[in-house]
């Protein structure tokens, strides 16, 4: 009995012993049968996979390629189309939560000039953007307007093209299905939470997102959009006219003071492409080498070897932003929880956004068409670059460019 005993007890110190080892290879493991699947899955789709990146890496362990995340691309009924992956890394130290998004995308060609935002929202969301006052357009349709936040430039003709009913229609069973839409004016994707790698599935994503973005291509064909171009440029205008601006009307560009900072709008106008880039510089670098970019994967891998991520203790600004400058304690004193608060709401608004040592620049996916959304674009930028270099408009010196 003694004998046996003793034979458990080893038994059990060599499994504990041997416990690391098995997670070590379990790690290895997992993230090749994910691999495999996806591989199996883009050659069903008869799409190409991305090539590999280093990047791609979203834990140690999820070594060499192929990875899920490599993005598949392609053609599929006569659309660009996109299926992939997308890491969202919440929280820090011991609250650090990973979660993965699969997604089907397709890309309509050329720009709505709506400034369409869709998503879907759960009743505690629409609750929540209610009491922060974050209204969006009801189209009167009950089941959209409760799973569905709607938003866009001019809410007649938003109303106008999702109400069209064959819109509507693959608006409302998309809402209802695993993968669910978010629809802007350049492309729209079906979205889950999870990691979904089997081809049926991504298969019938892939074909509700072309679906959706032919009835919505024809849908705002049948209503008559206005001459994009046209409507930018009018807004532009208007805007450096109240503002007291200079307006290149050849380039599209706008630039001058607002509240004591010099801000430049530039409407990006590329074959059936256009979005606008917001800028604004600052009278002199901050001198601390600030840098400000979304986490992400690679991220997150230097985060783990010790690279320099400077968390200011705000959880909403530390997730959205890996912090980088020096000293430390001037980049916290240029971070106060005003900046911090600013900065979040710019990024969530924004397609790109970039922070400097002597510049901000937001790229919005959409064009701005009407002079009061850009206004406000505007405002939103000097803002934010008069918080971080701690000036006011009696203060501000002349730009040196």
């Amino acid at each position: 009995m003694e004998t046996l005993l003793h034979v458990m007890v080893l038994a059990l110190s060599v499994a504990m012993a041997m416990a690391p080892f098995g997670f070590v290879i379990w790690s290895f493991y997992r993230p090749r049968t994910w691999a495999r699947r996806w591989v199996a899955s883009a050659r069903a789709l008869g799409l190409e996979l991305e090539p590999y990146q280093a990047s791609h890496r979203v834990q140690v362990f999820d070594g060499s390629p192929p990875s899920i995340k490599q993005r598949m691309r392609g053609r599929r009924g006569g659309m660009d189309v996109e299926v992939g992956v997308r890491v969202v890394v919440r929280g820090s130290g011991k609250n650090r939560n990973v979660h993965y998004y699969t997604y089907a995308r397709a890309w309509f060609g050329r720009g709505l000039g709506m400034g369409l935002q869709v998503d879907p929202v759960g009743w505690l969301g629409r609750v929540v953007g209610d009491l922060a006052g974050q209204r969006d357009v009801q189209i009167g349709d009950d089941a959209l307007d409760r799973a569905l936040r709607i938003r866009g430039v001019d809410p007649g003709h938003v109303r106008a093209l999702l109400t069209t009913p064959y819109v509507a229609e693959a608006l409302r069973a998309g809402a209802q299905s695993r993968f669910r839409p978010h629809v802007r004016d350049n492309e729209l994707r079906f979205e889950s939470s999870g990691r979904v790698l089997d081809a049926p599935a991504l298969s019938f994503a892939l074909d509700q997102a072309v679906d959706l973005a032919r009835r919505i291509l024809a849908a705002h064909e049948e209503i008559g959009p206005s001459d994009t171009v046209q409507a930018i440029e009018a807004a532009m205008r208007e805007v450096a006219a109240r503002r007291g601006l200079a307006y290149d009307e050849r380039r599209r560009h706008l630039a001058g003071r607002v509240e004591g900072m010099h801000v430049e709008v530039d409407a990006q106008v590329r074959g059936q492409h256009r979005w606008t880039q917001l800028t604004t510089r600052f009278d002199r670098p901050l001198g601390i080498r600030l840098r400000l970019t979304r986490p992400g994967s690679l991220s997150a891998l230097g985060k783990l070897f010790g690279a320099q991520d400077i968390e200011v203790g705000d959880p909403v600004f530390d997730a959205r932003f890996v912090v980088k400058g020096a000293p430390e304690s001037a980049v916290r004193a240029v971070l106060t929880p005003d900046v911090c608060a600013r900065l979040a709401t710019l990024q969530e608004q924004s397609a790109e956004l970039s922070v400097q040592d002597d510049h901000v620049r937001a790229d919005v996916a959409y064009p701005m068409t009407h002079a009061a959304v850009l206004e406000q674009g505007l405002l939103a930028m000097a803002r934010v670059g008069a918080a971080l270099c701690q000036v006011t408009p009696n203060r501000a010196g002349p730009f040196r460019g």
